[in-house]
């Protein structure tokens, strides 16, 4: 007997490269927050448990103009363009909306998180926060964490760190 259990791809980045990839396979949807910045794993934890508080970065930050504490735009000037800012409002709710959605059905959710950092624990070892913050967020939301590791010397395929990653 086959089974189906139908599931929904949601980026939640690393790098631009996880949208692409899911549209690469077919997984043509509109865009959400984390598709085309780049964000650290804290970052993510951050967005979800403040609602995007933290999400753009401050107007006097001097590091680098396109530069937050958790997200990098390097898609356009973030500053100075409104429809670049509401587009980034729009997928923000569009975020919120379908997973408030998927909440309410039995639809399941795969996270997909590309690491950008050289030593992939420094993210793994995030994990238990991200679900802590998720499931506060999302009580009922039916999900799972995928870590996609990039640049290992040789390809392996890991085994479940736990029954949701």
């Amino acid at each position: 007997m086959l089974y189906v259990i139908a599931m929904k791809f949601i980026s939640i980045g690393g790098w631009c490269g996880t949208k692409m990839a899911l549209k690469g396979l077919g997984f043509d949807e509109a865009s959400l927050p984390f598709d085309y910045v780049r964000t650290s794993i804290e970052g993510i934890i951050d967005c979800i448990e403040t609602d995007f508080a933290n999400f753009f970065p401050p107007t006097k930050i001097e590091i680098h103009p396109h530069l937050g504490e958790y997200v990098g735009f390097y898609h356009g000037d973030i500053r100075n363009d409104a429809n670049l800012i509401d587009s980034f409002y729009r997928k923000i709710e569009r975020f919120r909306q379908q997973l408030h959605q998927l909440s309410d059905c039995d639809e399941r959710v795969c996270f997909l998180r590309t690491i950008c950092r050289d030593d992939y624990r420094d993210e793994i070892k995030h994990k238990d926060i991200l679900h802590r913050v998720i499931q506060m967020k999302f009580p009922n939301l039916k999900y799972i964490i995928v870590f996609i590791m990039p640049h290992q010397s040789v390809t392996t395929y890991h085994s479940a760190l736990d029954e949701k990653t």
